[in-house]
C-alpha cells in the first residue's frame, strides 16, 4: 500500500510541477507582450481595417442569404445576394485603392 502512495505522490507531484511551469510561462509571455513599443494605426490603416470588417459582414450577409434560398422567395433572396456581392465588390475597391490585398 506504501509504494502505491509512493507512486501517487509523484504522480501528484509531476502533475503540480508541469502546471506550475506552464502558469509561469503564460506570465511571462504576457509581461513579454506588454513590453512591446505600441505604436498607433495611421488613418490609412484605421479605413482599412473599418473597409475590412464591413467586407467581412456583407461576406456574412451572403453566406446567410444563400443559405435561406429556398421556397418561394428565391428571386428575393437572388436579388439580395446580387446587391450583397456589389457591395462587397466596391469593398474590395476601395481596399485596392488603399493597397491592401484581401
Amino acid at each position: 500500500m506504501s509504494w502505491f502512495l509512493n507512486a501517487l505522490g509523484i504522480i501528484v507531484i509531476v502533475v503540480v510541477s508541469i502546471f506550475l511551469i506552464l502558469v509561469v510561462m503564460f506570465i511571462v509571455s504576457i509581461f513579454r507582450e506588454a513590453s512591446k513599443p505600441w505604436t498607433p494605426l495611421t488613418p490609412k490603416q484605421v479605413e482599412a481595417e473599418h473597409l475590412m470588417g464591413q467586407l467581412r459582414a456583407v461576406y456574412g450577409d451572403i453566406q446567410y442569404a444563400r443559405a435561406q434560398q429556398f421556397g418561394e422567395w428565391d428571386t428575393l433572396r437572388a436579388a439580395d445576394i446580387a446587391r450583397l456581392q456589389a457591395e462587397a465588390t466596391t469593398l474590395r475597391n476601395q481596399l485596392a485603392r488603399l493597397g491592401y490585398d484581401e
